[in-house]
């Protein structure tokens, strides 16, 4: 808890005028610029734009009151004297939340904290049961993603049915999502600082495999590896998560077993890995730290006039990490047309753009996929020419059999959305304990 910064320690009125240095959070000290007067500051004794504690009450009641929650009630256990233990609320007092939301504990808080507490309705009618009474606390809401969600589906819908390229909303939506991608960090505990925006270096090497279980396919494998198992022509390139068809782009991972995973091959099942080396340092975006990634950013006001958004936009892109990295059935292939944009979005229409993405493994428990667009690949007799990303590594070529499988499953949650459509959703993509 912050200490006072404010001097000795005076009873204060709700009448009394509070400058704007006299608070340390950026967003109430714009507020004061923007609606106070110069008046003698009470706290400082200076002059400068100022407003009465009661009008910074009027202002602060209501956002704390929509972001603020009644904490739930949790079982402790006892001492000694209390084998059943007891159940009380988990939370912060109004004083403790306003000690963190002005980064300060000022000598004027017992004043704004009674004027607060006033602001309450029932409080103005008499009644005794306040929201921030004393005898409650608080937690923080929980971002509502709802309509980031129905965003979403509504992009993949236009794009399914009525507007396959240049869409508006398409751009729109990528825009804020990836906003500030280059200033954001992800949790690590080692490694390169947890930049979202992350450069693959020069000569580093993929995994790329295929399943060879007939004799011809193994064959045409092992008597030219280069080509049967790069990227493929344009004219050959099938629709996948990150390309439409004839894109030709580079799916690999960082880990061998990784890579035969994502192929999801059969008991005994015969997989061809070769390696393949980038010929010049890549810019990726890394979802794996997207998910994190609200390191590095100015710090948020809960007083600017965009926090919800920005709090709001911030946890679906990092939820946006298990959208893109979870599976889609073969029925419903159309659901990567909105994948398929913001791969383009991505290598074409952002500036600065991408060379392409990892994420994590939804067959490998701690695995990485790597996607490269548009691929251009270099066999080891140089063709591809002077702007090719990837080559070939001479006599990495191997063959590895199955030898075991494992399956995981979960309970999954079924939404009707306003049309009578099911949507199914798992949990885990969509975690309720997300920490902002």
């Amino acid at each position: 808890m912050a200490k006072s910064k404010r001097g000795a320690k005076k009873a204060f009125v709700d009448s009394d005028p509070i400058c704007w240095t006299c608070f340390d959070e950026e967003g109430m000290q714009e507020h004061i610029k923007s609606e106070g007067t110069v008046s003698k500051c009470a706290a400082c004794g200076g002059r400068r734009r100022a407003l009465p504690i009661v009008k910074i009450a009027e202002f602060t009641y209501p956002v704390l009151r929509d972001h603020y929650v009644p904490g739930p009630d949790e079982h402790v256990l006892g001492g000694d004297d209390d084998d059943n233990g007891h159940w009380q609320q988990k939370g912060e007092s109004l004083r403790e939340i306003l000690v963190d939301v002005l980064n300060d504990e000022p000598a004027y808080l017992d004043a704004l904290e009674n004027a607060i507490q006033e602001q309450d309705p029932a409080n103005r009618h008499g009644g005794e049961d306040t929201y921030f009474s004393d005898a409650n606390l608080f937690v923080e809401r929980r971002p509502y993603l709802g309509e980031h969600y129905e965003r979403w589906q509504s992009v993949l819908e236009e794009l399914q049915h009525r507007r396959r390229f240049f869409s508006g909303s398409a751009k729109e939506l990528f825009d804020d999502l990836f906003r500030d991608v280059e200033h954001r960090k992800g949790y690590v505990e080692k490694g390169d600082g947890g930049n979202v925006v992350h450069t693959l270096p020069h000569g580093s090497v993929l995994f790329r495999a295929r399943s060879c279980d007939s004799s011809d396919s193994l064959k045409k494998i092992t008597a030219n590896p280069a080509t049967e198992l790069g990227p493929p022509p344009p004219h050959l390139a099938r629709a996948g998560r990150m390309n439409a068809e004839g894109v030709p782009v580079f799916y690999g991972a960082l880990e061998k077993d990784t890579c035969i995973s994502e192929l999801r091959p059969p008991l005994k099942g015969n997989v061809a890995v070769g390696e393949f080396e980038t010929t010049r340092p890549l810019r990726l975006l890394d979802f794996r730290k997207l998910e994190s990634g609200y390191f590095g950013l100015k710090p948020l006001s809960l007083f600017q006039s965009d926090f919800d958004h920005v709090v709001e936009n911030r946890a679906f892109t990092r939820r946006l990490h298990r959208l893109i990295s979870a599976p889609v059935l073969p029925e419903r292939q159309a659901d990567y047309l909105i994948t398929q944009a913001m791969a383009e979005y991505l290598a074409h229409v952002r500036n600065p753009s991408f060379d392409g993405l990892i994420f994590q493994s939804a067959q490998h428990e701690g695995g990485a996929n790597v996607v490269l667009f548009p691929a251009v690949f270099q066999s080891p007799n140089g063709d591809g020419g002077n702007n090719a990303i990837l080559r070939f590594r001479p006599d990495s070529l191997s063959v590895n059999r199955v030898h075991s499988v494992v399956y995981t499953s979960g309970e999954v949650s079924v939404f009707e959305d306003d049309k009578g459509e099911l949507h199914v959703y798992d949990p885990d993509a969509r975690p309720e304990d997300d920490e902002d």
